[in-house]
């Protein structure tokens, strides 16, 4: 990495040297930098996040993090991947991203055990299906979400919106995502399979279902 100054890269090169004087007073997790401990109080303790997003509205606690994050809807994608050709705005993006190819899932959810390639899908994993936690609230039904992503989706079905179709049969969806699951009916694909029994389903949440109906003592 470069800097303009030399002050800023003596302060980044503490991140390489193991040094953590910063020491956050609430949990006692230790930091080379301030602004680290300052960023991790704010997000981690406070939940602050002062800065949105005008495209996702996804909030950040960082206006550098903001930025960062608008490289995603500027259309500029120079991060390719060797694999799968694949491009991405942002290099981390890229990085998370070899991981899948690799089979590398080194976050593992201690609830059910489910492995994921990315820490922030193990994250999203446990908020979504193990907290019960459900903070975004449809204004029209009262409908609550654990995730802002399900709710804009699902915002879509009182509008009548319906920009996504199946090339087969011309079926409409709401979500992108709804198509690839309604593609497993003409393709006949069940990726998803129980470690117990080998039955093979269309989606993951047939699967979980079926384990908790017919293997209640492993969950």
């Amino acid at each position: 990495m470069s800097f303009s100054r030399k002050s800023t890269l003596d302060t980044h090169m503490k991140v390489h040297s193991g040094l953590k004087e910063f020491t956050c007073n609430i949990c006692l997790k230790k930091f080379s930098q301030k602004g680290s401990l300052t960023v991790h109080i704010n997000t981690v303790h406070l939940g602050l996040k002062n800065f949105t997003c005008e495209v996702c509205f996804k909030g950040f606690s960082l206006k550098s993090s903001l930025k960062r994050h608008e490289k995603i809807h500027s259309g500029s994608r120079m991060f390719s991947c060797d694999h799968c050709s694949k491009c991405f705005s942002l290099k981390q993006c890229l990085t998370k991203h070899l991981k899948t190819h690799t089979g590398e899932k080194p976050f593992v959810c201690s609830v059910c055990q489910t492995a994921f390639a990315q820490k922030s899908a193990l994250n999203k994993h446990v908020v979504k299906l193990h907290s019960g936690l459900k903070e975004f609230s449809c204004s029209i039904c009262s409908k609550k979400f654990s995730d802002k992503l399900n709710l804009i989706c699902h915002m879509k079905t009182h509008g009548g919106e319906k920009p996504y179709s199946c090339s087969v049969c011309q079926t409409s969806f709401t979500n992108k995502n709804y198509i690839k699951i309604h593609m497993r009916t003409h393709t006949g694909e069940k990726p998803f399979a129980c470690l117990i029994c080998q039955k093979l389903f269309t989606q993951k949440s047939d699967l979980n279902r079926h384990k908790k109906k017919e293997h209640p003592e492993v969950n």
